[in-house]
């Protein structure tokens, strides 16, 4: 039997529906890889940052990881925190099983930016917090049809919960594998598997109320540079960044937090007294080798939720 023409226009509507949905889930994906790119290049780009790339010092405190390599890094890695949003949205299950089912995506992304930045590492911190945080929004829009951060947060302590205990019940006393592990055992500081297994604190309590205030006293976007880079100290002053620690010991995490503490005292970003102090510890970061590259990935990650959550903010 031939279809007739009320048939013909049925399977005309129901395609031209099917395109409509492709290019709306196309669309919806493009927004989303969007607010990760510009997140990560606008935390890489903000200058001035002590101890990280930046603008300034292009190469940084390592030659080897320069701007264009952690640009490689992120071209790289974006892709695939995208699709760890997605795989949140998908999840049918509790969210306290899905960190196995995200393992192999994160293992995936940093295969990708090895392969990008020639071996080198420029990302590995961020891929597991921001995957942690990307697919804990994924699985917030599916449930709510909406973004809230403290929903988010709240998602992610539920994912990691289990697992970072798990990781650190699984350590050999004897033979830790990573410095990680070390820092554990000697100090009992968990870094960021901490931070992500408590919903990350640094970013509930720290990152975005600061954000928040200063945005409110600040509204005028020729501002958005300078709050950002107090919203970074801001940072510094309260994450317990192993990365620090790995390069000095906990007196220079100290050493850290208490000069964030001091500039943030003098206005910060917002005078010239602080602008100066600012100078000089990236100055003095490069000269003692310290990097707090943890504070720049929470930066990041604050830059994203605000985003994410319909809050605009350009610099």
């Amino acid at each position: 039997m031939s279809a007739g023409p009320e048939d013909v226009n049925l399977d005309q509507k129901i395609l031209s529906g099917d395109r409509e949905m492709q290019k709306e889930s196309r669309d919806s994906k493009n927004r989303i890889q969007y607010l990760i790119e510009s997140s990560l290049i606008d935390e890489l780009m903000l200058t001035p940052k002590p101890g990280l790339v930046d603008d300034y010092d292009r190469g940084g405190m390592d030659e080897a990881v320069d701007m264009s390599v952690l640009l490689k890094g992120i071209n790289a890695i974006t892709p695939y925190l995208t699709d760890l949003f997605y795989a949140g949205y998908g999840w049918e299950k509790e969210p306290e099983f899905m960190f196995d089912a995200l393992r192999p995506m994160g293992d995936q992304a940093e295969t990708s930016m090895f392969r990008a930045t020639g071996g080198i590492d420029t990302h590995r911190g961020l891929i597991f917090s921001m995957g942690i945080i990307c697919a804990a929004a994924g699985y917030d829009y599916a449930q709510r049809g909406e973004n809230r951060v403290a929903s988010i947060l709240k998602l992610t302590e539920r994912i990691m919960k289990g697992p970072v205990g798990r990781f650190y019940d699984g350590i050999n006393q004897d033979r830790p594998r990573t410095n990680g592990e070390s820092i554990f055992l000697k100090y009992g500081i968990r870094g960021i598997r901490g931070e992500a297994e408590n919903g990350f604190p640094i970013i509930r309590r720290v990152s975005l109320p600061a954000m928040a205030e200063y945005r409110r006293k600040h509204p005028d976007p020729e501002q958005n540079s300078a709050i950002l880079t107090n919203v970074l100290l801001h940072i510094m002053t309260a994450l317990e960044d192993t990365r620090v620690i790995s390069q000095s010991d906990p007196g220079g995490l100290r050493w850290v937090q208490n000069r964030a503490r001091y500039i943030l005292a003098l206005g910060g970003a917002f005078t010239r007294e602080g602008m100066d102090e600012i100078w000089d510890w990236n100055d003095d970061c490069s000269s003692i080798h310290i990097s707090p590259v943890g504070s720049g990935e929470i930066l990041a990650a604050t830059l994203f939720l605000w985003r994410l959550s319909g809050s605009i903010f350009v610099i």
